[in-house]
């Protein structure tokens, strides 16, 4: 189990990853209990119904590798071939700042937005896996981890402002990085390897970025497996935030809530 407390305005919040169920939680505004393996009815909690996509370390290494498809393993290879150099634990600043870039070039709001980790939040809980390719950090992705579980919670690359050929180089550098982190994991004995959640069938069909989302997942050979997230509030002055939150026009940037 994995608790990463954050806090928001005056709030603060708890969430928690790798359980099985969800449980009461103190010192806290509100607790959400992410991907959790089974359905129950807890009390006070809500829940969604969601799907991940996961690849089980159990497996013989070489059982991974052919279990991928053959087009991502040829962009492994290519991709080690080119001389992309993978660093662990070393480039959060860069890592910041490309994950901010990234946000900001969509759109989305910073100040509040929870979905952007702070430097220090991602080195007190998270494992970070840059690509660097002729001395330029081209992106990385951020993972939780546990003695059992890694999950990818972070991902980013400077694909906005780059031409087909570096945006295709940086496609090839991600999928060396979770191939490493792959083989990370088993050496740690971690068992299971989460993508991090995909799309419904049905939602992915009519949205192509969910789309190419869910065929990237999907073809490192993972299986869909369902999962559970549960939210409980326990300050009333929390809830009322929420709701407030929850009126502001389109063209405001909202608070990113639990």
């Amino acid at each position: 189990m994995l608790v990463v407390s954050q806090k928001l305005l005056i709030f603060n919040t708890k969430n928690i990853y790798f359980c099985d169920y969800p449980f009461d939680i103190g010192g806290c505004a509100a607790a959400k209990f992410i991907y959790c393996k089974h359905k129950v009815d807890a009390k006070g909690f809500s829940r969604e119904n969601k799907l991940t996509a996961v690849i089980h370390l159990t497996q013989d290494l070489d059982i991974i590798w052919r279990n991928i498809n053959k087009s991502t393993r040829y962009q492994v290879k290519r991709a080690e071939r080119e001389g992309f150099k993978i660093d662990l634990n070393q480039y959060y600043d860069e890592f910041y700042q490309i994950n901010r870039g990234f946000h900001q070039g969509k759109g989305f709001g910073l100040i509040f937005d929870m979905d952007t980790p702070g430097v220090q939040t991602m080195k007190k809980y998270a494992t970070l896996f840059t690509a660097e390719y002729g001395g330029e950090i081209l992106g990385g992705n951020l993972y939780l981890e546990d003695e059992n579980h890694i999950r990818l919670w972070q991902s980013a690359f400077n694909r906005l402002k780059a031409d087909k050929n570096k945006a295709s180089l940086m496609g090839r550098a991600n999928r060396l990085i979770h191939w490493n982190t792959i083989t990370y994991a088993r050496e740690k004995g971690i068992k299971e390897f989460d993508f991090g959640g995909i799309w419904p069938e049905g939602q992915a069909a009519q949205d192509q970025l969910k789309y190419n989302v869910n065929s990237f997942k999907l073809s490192f050979g993972t299986e869909v497996l369902p999962c559970y997230t549960y939210q409980k509030v326990y300050s009333p002055a929390y809830r009322l935030a929420q709701s407030l939150n929850a009126l502001i026009g389109p063209g405001l940037k909202k608070i990113k809530w639990l």
